[in-house]
């Protein structure tokens, strides 16, 4: 007469579970070596922004000085830039070529 009701049970079964884990990981592993390339990409044209900047700050300071370079990045703040930048892929600072007159950055990356 009585009858045992089945209680419904709530959750996810296991084969789910690792159907969610693998496209999970499918997904990691495209978005992941991809999000390491852009920052690389990233990383280099904020240098070379920078490196361009400094170049200009250099040529202002040189004209203002009769050609003479400034013997350190730091000269040229805070009156040719506001402040003396460093490379993004280490934080290196940069240096100075007073020969070429033109800025360096130490992880080697240069103006096209």
């Amino acid at each position: 007469m009585f009858m045992k009701l089945a209680k419904r049970q709530e959750g996810f079964t296991l084969v789910e579970l690792l159907i969610v884990i693998t496209i999970i990981g499918v997904l990691a592993a495209i978005a992941v070596p991809r999000f390491l390339t852009n920052k690389a990409a990233s990383e280099q044209t904020a240098c070379r922004g920078n490196l361009s900047r400094l170049n200009e700050a250099i040529g202002r300071y040189a004209f203002d000085n009769n050609g003479k370079a400034p013997s350190a990045i730091g000269d040229l703040a805070p009156k040719y830039i506001d402040r003396a930048p460093n490379c993004p892929t280490d934080g290196s600072g940069y240096n100075i070529n007073t020969t070429t007159l033109t800025a360096v950055c130490p992880n080697g990356h240069v103006l096209p």
